[in-house]
C-alpha cells in the first residue's frame, strides 16, 4: 500500500496547525477540530451542521498534495479519483458514521459480480 500524511488546516484545531501526521497503509488515525468560540458571556457553542468554521485537511501521498478544502462539504459527495502519476491512483471518500466523519483513502477497488445465470 501507499503511505499517506495529513495536516489539519484550521484556526481551531486540537493539534498545532501544519503538523504533519503519518498514516501508514492499513492504519486508522484519529484527529479532531475544536468548535469555534461563540460570542457573549460564557460563549455560545455551535454543534455539527451549525458550526461554520472551515475544516481543511491536506493529504500528501507519493509527493502529491490533495486538499479537502471544506470537510463538511465533502461528506457524501461521489468518490474522488486522484491520479498520483506512474500508474498509481487513489480513491477518496468522505462520509459520516455516527458522530464521526470518516476520510477513507484506498488504492484498490474490489469488483464483485453478483450475476445469477439461468440454469
Amino acid at each position: 500500500g501507499l503511505s499517506a500524511y495529513f495536516e489539519l488546516k484550521s484556526r481551531s484545531v486540537l493539534e498545532q496547525d501544519g503538523v504533519r501526521h503519518s498514516c501508514p497503509s492499513g492504519t486508522v488515525q484519529y484527529f479532531g477540530f475544536i468548535p469555534p468560540r461563540g460570542n457573549g458571556l460564557g460563549g455560545k457553542r455551535a454543534y455539527g451542521q451549525d458550526s461554520k468554521a472551515l475544516k481543511t485537511i491536506q493529504l500528501t501521498i507519493k509527493g502529491k498534495i490533495i486538499k479537502l478544502q471544506d470537510l463538511d462539504e465533502e461528506i457524501n459527495r461521489p468518490s474522488r479519483l486522484v491520479d498520483l502519476g506512474f500508474g498509481h491512483r487513489i480513491v477518496i471518500d468522505v462520509a459520516n458514521k455516527g458522530k464521526a466523519t470518516i476520510v477513507h483513502i484506498r488504492s484498490q477497488v474490489h469488483i464483485h459480480n453478483h450475476t445469477s445465470l439461468p440454469i
